[in-house]
């Protein structure tokens, strides 16, 4: 299986809307979306419930899920999160290796559970990574295995 190559996109975000009939998706939006964006977007207006709200402001990342709750009857709960690792990779989202669980490690090709366990480890005993390209520093993780690797990744 051939490895997706993740950069050169449209420069847009991506994002997923979710709680909003026939409107929830995947959708491309400039990189200066913002949440209030979004909602407009799917609702047409921003409900009165939801005005003066910050999280309104907060722009988006390539991959955030922004999930309306409707509350009597009218939008008013929102919260934004990172999409899963498995959705990045079907839709070609760069990951970031500073926020993925032992078990999404495990989903790349070359990691199994033992490296996935190595990477943790190291993450952990590191304070984080600096970039993708740190990955290298782990045991058992050489240049080949990198060389797989680097298309999954922001900046590669």
């Amino acid at each position: 299986m051939a490895s997706p190559r993740f950069y050169g996109h449209s420069g847009k975000v991506r994002i997923q809307l979710s709680g909003v009939p026939g409107r929830s998706g995947i959708y491309q939006l400039p990189p200066d979306a913002s949440v209030e964006t979004v909602i407009i977007m799917a609702v047409g207006h921003v409900p009165s419930k939801l005005q003066g709200n910050a999280i309104l402001g907060r722009r988006l990342g390539d991959g955030d899920s922004v999930a309306v709750k409707n509350i009597d009857g009218e939008h008013a709960e929102i919260t934004v999160k990172n999409i899963s690792v498995k959705e990045r990779l079907v839709l070609g989202i760069p990951l970031d290796p500073a926020a993925m669980t032992e078990v999404e490690w495990e989903l790349l090709p070359g990691i199994g559970p033992t490296l996935a366990k190595r990477i943790m480890e190291y993450r952990q005993h590191n304070g984080g990574f600096r970039g993708w390209q740190e990955l290298e520093k782990v045991p058992g993780i050489g240049p080949g295995t990198l060389k797989k690797l680097h298309h999954f990744f922001r900046g590669a």
